[in-house]
C-alpha cells in the first residue's frame, strides 16, 4: 500500500492503471495530464510513487524527472 501519482495525457490509460492500483489497495493521491501540472501537484502531494508518462504535452516525462529529481533526489519515478 502506498500513495501514488499517475501523470498521463491519456484519460483512459490513467483510469486504467488507477483500477489495477485499486485492486492491491494502493491510493492514488493525485492525478496530472502534462508535464507542468505533474511538477506542481508532485510536490504539493508529495506521493511515495510516481507512474510517468515520458511522451507528455508542455514538458516531456525525462524533463519532467530531471526537475524532480534535481529537486527531490530521493523520490521514486
Amino acid at each position: 500500500m502506498g500513495n501514488i501519482m499517475i501523470a498521463d495525457d491519456s484519460d483512459a490509460i490513467r483510469l486504467v492503471i488507477k483500477d489495477i492500483l485499486s485492486i492491491g489497495d494502493h491510493v492514488v493521491v493525485c492525478e496530472a495530464k502534462d508535464g507542468d501540472e505533474t511538477i506542481e501537484l508532485f510536490f504539493k502531494h508529495s506521493p511515495d510513487v510516481l507512474l510517468l508518462d515520458l511522451a507528455m504535452p508542455k514538458k516531456d516525462g525525462l524533463t519532467v524527472s530531471n526537475e524532480i529529481i534535481a529537486r527531490d533526489p530521493n523520490a521514486k519515478i
